[in-house]
């Protein structure tokens, strides 16, 4: 089934997009049709919409950098980006990345692999992909991590996070990544930063 609402531009491409109450667009989905089976708990992705700037389709539902695509890096590890029902995971190219839920109001940017350490060479892959984003993409990613984070990927991150001005996904931001709550057993303290800086603390107060 597809997953959203199917749309011709100007050009004569067709744009998948999930749209509001009012025909507002919500979400511009990377897996354009997803297939559902009785015995599986997640979709099977069938169709993915053209890669990011930069980026190549390699493969059903894969998007593989231009500089790992042709070698342009000899010697640097592979690195893609695997197109799941909630958005999209960015890792190194064994294995197969988590399947994320889809979510009618937002995507998620997942990094790494679960229980394996994130390597730096793959911050240059998660800040050409944001940087290749349109802007309904951009205003509605969540990053998450999912690997293990190094103090030079911790501060990686940081930077990255916020130039991009993106939203982590609460639950899943790394504890290194928070600062500490000012009043701890306060049951609404809010931190003091600016709006686009703004997220729940350690203790979940906001």
């Amino acid at each position: 089934m597809s997953a959203g609402t199917q749309l011709m531009t100007r050009a004569g491409r067709v744009r998948t997009v999930v749209l509001g109450d009012n025909g507002e667009e919500l979400l511009a989905p990377f897996a354009t049709l997803l297939r559902y089976s009785p015995d599986v708990e997640r979709p099977e992705v069938l169709d993915v919409v053209p890669p990011p700037g930069g980026w190549v389709q390699c493969g059903g539902r894969h998007y593989q950098h231009v500089e790992d695509r042709y070698r342009l890096r000899p010697g640097g590890p592979e690195v893609i980006a695997e197109v799941v029902p909630g958005g999209l995971v960015v890792r190194q190219g064994d294995g197969h990345g988590p399947s994320l839920p889809f979510d009618p109001t937002g995507w998620t940017l997942a990094l790494g692999t679960p229980g394996e350490a994130v390597g730096v060479s793959l911050l240059p892959a998660l800040q050409s992909l944001l940087d290749g984003l349109t802007d309904l993409q951009r205003r509605t990613v969540r990053l998450r991590l999912l690997g293990l984070a190094g103090p030079a990927v911790r501060d990686g991150l940081e930077r990255i996070v916020r130039v991009a001005g993106c939203a982590w996904r609460n639950r899943c931001r790394p504890p290194h990544l928070l600062p500490p709550c000012p009043r701890p057993h306060h049951p609404r303290c809010r931190l003091r930063l600016p709006p686009r800086r703004r997220y729940r603390c350690r203790r979940r107060c906001l």
